[in-house]
């Protein structure tokens, strides 16, 4: 009990930065029901549009990667000139990298049998 005293002192009392920190944290919701919010990406209204552009998006950005991470596997399986160990590790990385290929190629999939789903219960 005596920490939570001290705790108390220290904050209110001998700091009145304190004091003023924590009454502008209160009133911050006040001034914040002032203003508006307003949508950033104007072309997706609604909360359906928003995710699939984002899933576009990181289907764009990620491809090019996936692109990259097989021509990575490739070369680590033609440089391994017959080493077993090399191999295993370019076949554990290309096996990776083809789950991977499938996780991102079927996430379309993946959301319209989600979608689907939804608008069925509904």
């Amino acid at each position: 009990m005596k920490e939570v005293a001290n705790l108390w002192n220290a904050v209110w009392v001998r700091r009145p930065a304190g004091l003023l920190y924590s009454t502008a944290l209160l009133l911050v919701p006040m001034v914040g029901n002032a203003f508006a919010l307003t949508n950033p990406l104007l072309n997706s209204p609604t909360l359906e549009e928003l995710l699939w552009l984002i899933l576009n998006a990181v289907v764009f950005i990620l491809f090019p990667i996936l692109i990259l991470a097989l021509t990575y596997a490739g070369f680590l399986l033609v440089s391994a000139q017959g080493n077993p160990t090399k191999i295993a590790d370019a076949k554990r990385v290309l096996v990776w990298t083809v789950i991977g290929a499938t996780i991102l190629l079927g996430a379309k999939t993946i959301a319209l049998m989600i979608e689907n789903t939804a608008a069925a219960i509904m």
